[in-house]
């Protein structure tokens, strides 16, 4: 918590391992408001901006929070672990306050965070958050809302998410470009293709399945890289 608010009906980001103890490490206890999660890397990393064809910034200033911070309801929409909690996936431990290398980390994870809430746009993380409230006070006064709404974790200390691609992938994102001052999506996006085939040829893979019918093949991957 940044603020000190008491949140309470559904509002706020809370971790799917918040109570939770995974393993030997302590239960976490990660919460913020929407607007107190905010991003750490002081632009370090580059965001993309809408521009006319004369390179002029088109953007909203009533959007100018977009991708810098986060907004009430998204944790009920994009699967969420605190910043803490993908560190420990990641390396097994918590984060030094000392050490700039776990710093740096964190921050990355914290844009990554952000990058999956606002692929959601803002109307639709507050009609669902809404409807949601909504439907929870009427099943409550049905005495029915037991169960309803399924847990949202907790989850194993591993990286189901792909963290650890998202990340790598940022720090590439910072290199310079041919023709622009930071490379393209486009280069930057190959490491991701590049991480599917080797998960592919390891043992995990097995997990998959292969829809066939007649000639053509479709795969099913379990590869947190191509997941929701």
């Amino acid at each position: 918590m940044i603020c000190q608010r008491l949140l309470l009906d559904g509002v706020g980001l809370f971790c799917a391992n918040y109570s939770h103890k995974r393993g030997s490490l302590t239960p976490c206890r990660q919460a913020w408001c929407g607007s107190c999660y905010v991003a750490q890397d002081k632009n370090e990393f580059p965001i993309a901006l809408p521009m006319d064809e004369d390179g002029v910034v088109t953007q909203d200033p009533k959007e100018l929070k977009r991708y810098i911070s986060a907004r009430n309801g998204d944790g009920l929409i994009t699967p969420f672990q605190c910043d803490w909690c993908h560190f420990e996936n990641l390396t097994g431990r918590r984060p030094s306050s000392i050490d700039g290398q776990d710093q740096f980390l964190l921050k990355s994870i914290r844009r990554a965070q952000l990058d999956a809430f606002w692929a959601t746009e803002p109307k639709t993380v507050a009609k669902s958050l809404s409807e949601l409230k909504r439907g929870w006070t009427i099943a409550a006064a049905l005495g029915c809302k037991h169960g309803m709404i399924r847990p949202m974790g907790p989850y194993p200390v591993e990286d189901t998410f792909g963290m650890g691609p998202a990340v790598v992938m940022l720090q590439l994102s910072l290199r310079a470009g041919l023709n622009d001052k930071h490379v393209q999506y486009n280069t930057i996006r190959k490491f991701r293709g590049a991480y599917l085939n080797v998960y592919h040829a390891s043992s995990a893979a097995l997990t998959g399945s292969t829809m066939a019918g007649g000639t053509r093949k479709l795969g099913v991957t379990n590869c947190p890289t191509y997941s929701d």
